[in-house]
């Protein structure tokens, strides 16, 4: 996965809502794929189709019995909530490239991975709700990463929660212009969450930011545990996700504990394999089972 932003590049190609190049169509496929209707196989049936009959998408779909009209009206559903800021919308930073340039490197990126955890199961065989991104080695790189992910559930309607748990080096509400007076180092401390989980310019993303800084951060979160706070939380979203690339390895490991599962970064020919094994290896210790890697450059 290639890390990177068109923010200094010429704009021009990309206007408000889905971006140009790409038809509604296509669109909607990929909607249907992350809801995990069809198979990423059957675009390629589909569109076969398409070319030799010229009927639509939603047409050709039908036809083949890949999908039926109920599956298309939801799908239809999400893709109404698919949109994009101006470029010139100053309530998201611009590094978060999947809120204004859909054909960025990183926004692609970005909805392969949330077409993947999509698809995943917890270990009750329910869809995942909390999901931890931890790193080795590529802390702003994966900060930013969890930014787009996060635009990228929401963009397919999925009522995300974004929590930043990366305690001395938080990132978020830099990123999505909101306050950090209070955040999840007040909940863990007392449990409340008030004013902490604000609402951004991403329809159905809220960022709940770590707060004011805390010199027993690490024996905070050990303590509170970090799920058994947001718990009652999650009860209001249809998925949680928690920055917590912090330096300290045990930031992971205490933040991911009860959750659905950790995803950990890890930068391309950089990232020690060491550190990489070690990480795992605590993680698994704590019940905290690893849904994967994701490589950065």
């Amino acid at each position: 996965m290639r890390l990177r932003s068109l923010a200094d590049d010429d704009t021009s190609r990309f206007v408000p809502g889905p971006s140009r190049g790409r038809d509604d169509h296509a669109v909607t496929g990929d909607v249907l794929v992350d809801m995990g209707a069809i198979r990423s196989n059957d675009l390629g049936v589909i569109e076969r189709r398409r070319q030799q009959t010229g009927e639509s998408f939603a047409d050709a779909a039908l036809a083949l019995g890949v999908a039926d009209e109920t599956v298309l009206a939801r799908a239809s559903e999400r893709q109404q909530n698919f949109v994009v800021l101006a470029p010139d919308d100053e309530r998201v930073d611009q590094l978060v490239v999947a809120a204004f340039y859909p054909t960025d490197p990183l926004a692609q990126a970005a909805r392969r991975l949330r077409s993947t955890l999509s698809a995943m199961k917890g270990a009750d065989g329910e869809p995942l709700r909390v999901v931890v991104l931890a790193a080795v080695d590529t802390r702003a790189e994966a900060g930013l990463l969890i930014a787009n992910l996060a635009v990228a559930f929401a963009q397919t309607g999925y009522r995300t929660l974004l929590v930043d748990a990366n305690f001395g080096a938080p990132v978020q509400h830099e990123l999505f212009r909101v306050s950090n007076r209070t955040g999840l180092s007040a909940v863990l401390a007392d449990g409340q969450a008030g004013e902490a989980i604000q609402p951004t310019a991403i329809n159905g993303l809220s960022v709940l930011p770590c707060g004011p800084a805390v010199r027993n951060y690490a024996e905070l979160l050990d303590r509170a545990g970090l799920y058994a706070a947001l718990r009652e939380l999650a009860d209001d979203y249809d998925l949680v996700l928690v920055d917590a690339s912090h330096d300290d390895p045990g930031i992971a490991v205490a933040a991911a504990e009860g959750t659905d599962g950790t995803i950990v970064a890890v930068r391309r020919d950089a990232s020690s394999m060491a550190q990489l094994k070690s990480l795992v290896e605590q993680l698994e210790s704590r019940g905290a089972p690893v849904l994967g890697t994701v490589l950065t450059d």
